[in-house]
């Protein structure tokens, strides 16, 4: 398990998405939770090395959760969200059918 941190424009728009979706807390609790056990397999490598990645969490409509869009960068014990982009689902439901 890895520390999660984020730089402070990930940070402002923590801030933004918890005033326009009721329900930012839990999906940001998935996005850092998913980064934090397993940050290697949560997202495609963006860069050569591996080390800088993408992950998408996706949000539901029903339920006023966005969909979250995250660029982190793997550091020995320690990952890093470098930019978060909070948007309206696409989905309207959470779950499978």
């Amino acid at each position: 398990m890895r520390d999660v941190r984020e730089d402070e424009d990930v940070a402002k728009a923590v801030d933004a998405a918890f005033l326009r979706w009721p329900r930012t807390e839990e999906a940001w609790e998935a996005v850092t939770w998913a980064l934090a056990r397993d940050p290697y397999s949560a997202g495609p490598a963006i860069s050569e090395s591996g080390l800088v990645r993408t992950f998408v969490f996706e949000g539901a409509r029903s339920f006023g959760m966005p969909t979250v869009r995250a660029i982190y960068v793997i550091e020995p014990a320690l990952v890093i969200v470098k930019a978060a982009i909070f948007e309206d689902s696409v989905h309207m439901y959470a779950g499978r059918a």
